[in-house]
């Protein structure tokens, strides 16, 4: 497809514009298709939300940040700019385009807030900053009545990991103490990097089931039995660690790894430390 058959298409009818458009949107010409976003605006009849779909998802798989702007001013014109899809796809192009302020700007107008359109916000704040607002959005969210999917707790993870000194993230440090006062010491032989001991010992403290419990933990209420699922082995290190876990916060904990379910209860787990 190329500029010239685009310029075309704009002097014959808005259905053959739309028709290359769809096109080049779906390949991987999204900077064409985002040259196109002055132009929009001037069909008759008036182009259809699809089309601005279209030309929206350019501008999120190519960050075209200025375009996107354009079109969100063309949208507000028309009065539609909080569309559900069309409001969704304008706070993902802000988000991944680290527009923050603008993508919360725009959320905080939508009245009908999906679950991807959080996961979203969520995503580019914990990608970037403040850490501390994602968290806070997951928290709203689940307010809202929302229940986080796979990609939620992945965004809120990597932000408290982020916020390991400061607020929630604080919460893995004092647990880890707990655990040394009971006589936890770290395994790092799993790690096999040439890092010093110090690191390694860092590494092994931040596999993804320790934060995810550590997050568990802050965020449900005191005997509230935790379910995480994991797609490798679970370590030694994390066993031992999660039997501690277990017995020090009086807490029912079920890792699923690519195995097998373990349940630790009272220090002590199902599987017999065989797996």
């Amino acid at each position: 497809m190329s500029f010239y058959s685009i310029q075309k298409t704009r002097q014959t009818s808005t259905i053959s514009f739309l028709f290359n458009l769809f096109s080049i949107s779906e390949s991987s010409y999204h900077s064409l298709a985002t040259q196109q976003t002055p132009f929009v605006h001037s069909f008759s009849p008036s182009p259809t939300t699809y089309c601005y779909t279209s030309l929206l998802q350019s501008c999120i798989d190519s960050k075209a940040l200025n375009p996107g702007k354009q079109l969100h001013a063309q949208l507000c014109h028309l009065g539609i700019a909080y569309n559900e899809d069309l409001a969704t796809k304008l706070v993902h192009l802000y988000a991944v385009s680290n527009s923050l302020p603008n993508a919360r700007n725009l959320f905080d107008k939508i009245p009908k807030r999906n679950l991807f359109l959080w996961n979203v916000l969520i995503r580019g704040y914990a990608w970037n900053r403040p850490h501390d607002t994602a968290v806070s959005l997951y928290h709203t969210m689940l307010d809202y009545g929302l229940k986080p999917d796979n990609f939620t707790l992945p965004f809120v993870l990597k932000a408290c990991s982020a916020l390991s000194a400061i607020g929630e993230g604080r919460s893995i440090h004092e647990l880890e103490g707990l655990m040394h006062e009971a006589g936890y010491a770290p395994d790092t032989g799993s790690v096999f990097h040439d890092v010093e001991e110090d690191e390694k010992t860092s590494m092994v403290c931040s596999h993804s089931e320790r934060l995810a419990i550590a997050f568990g933990l802050i965020s449900t209420s005191p005997g509230t039995r935790l379910l995480i699922t994991k797609n490798l082995r679970i370590c030694e290190d994390c066993h031992v660690a999660i039997k501690f876990i277990s017995k020090i916060t009086e807490r029912e904990i079920t890792v699923r790894d690519v195995n097998r379910y373990h349940h630790f209860k009272h220090g002590m787990c199902s599987c017999g430390d065989h797996w």
